[in-house]
């Protein structure tokens, strides 16, 4: 297991109150929506959309042969001098990770994600489910869970310093899930104790797992879903 020196302080001195945008119940992201700001992203059909005060602008429409299609996007949460939007695509053989910037009301390309920090290529042939990246509440950092034979992994990617840039960073991080079963989707980032927190399912089974830095990544099971 490698362990990134820069990510965990970095998340670990966040004060992160819970917040994530995914799109509605009737596109491939799970049930429920939250907002930023009354503001969120759907996703319907080939077309990304913006929402706020009510009306809605399209941000992106991906062409089916060359983009693949819309799985999941959520909103980067947290004050920033900029919107930024992470996508999930699904091609022929992979998902693709890629976000967009909304900058004084102008929406940029559809960027991919550099290839050493996309969901794995193996992923698919494991599992077919698309895996949903969440943000830490501050948008400061994002993971998903993805598996290969080994099992299930987290992923976890920092994203740049606003003053920065505004794409995701080098800073990147895998651990290994013991115990965790092949299909578990994260649902949430939050703070509840001493270390950052991802909490996750597999639909009968709640996750929390923990970075630590003196462990990694500890996962937990919290109790059985009726």
């Amino acid at each position: 297991m490698r362990r990134t020196t820069l990510l965990l302080p970095l998340l670990l001195a966040l004060g992160l109150v819970a917040c994530g945008v995914d799109a509605p119940p009737d596109t491939a992201a799970p049930d429920g929506t939250a907002t930023v700001d009354d503001r969120r992203v759907l996703v319907e059909g080939r077309d990304l959309l913006l929402e706020a005060d009510g009306q809605r602008r399209t941000l992106a429409t991906v062409d089916p042969d060359r983009d693949g299609r819309l799985e999941h996007a959520t909103l980067r949460p947290g004050a920033h001098p900029a919107d930024t939007v992470l996508v999930l695509t699904r091609a022929e053989d992979r998902y693709e990770l890629r976000y967009l910037v909304v900058d004084d009301g102008e929406a940029s390309d559809l960027y991919w994600f550099p290839w050493r920090l996309q969901v794995d290529e193996d992923h698919l042939a494991h599992h077919d489910v698309a895996p949903h990246p969440v943000w830490s509440p501050d948008g400061a950092a994002l993971a998903w869970l993805e598996w290969s034979g080994a099992g299930t992994r987290l992923r976890t990617v920092a994203w740049m310093a606003d003053e920065v840039a505004n794409n995701p960073s080098d800073d990147s991080d895998t651990y290994r899930l013991a115990g965790v079963p092949v299909g578990t989707q994260l649902e949430r980032w939050e703070d509840g104790g001493t270390a950052p927190t991802l909490v996750g399912s597999d639909g009968e089974v709640t996750w929390r797992i923990e970075l630590r830095p003196e462990a990694g990544a500890v996962a937990m099971e919290l109790h059985d879903r009726e």
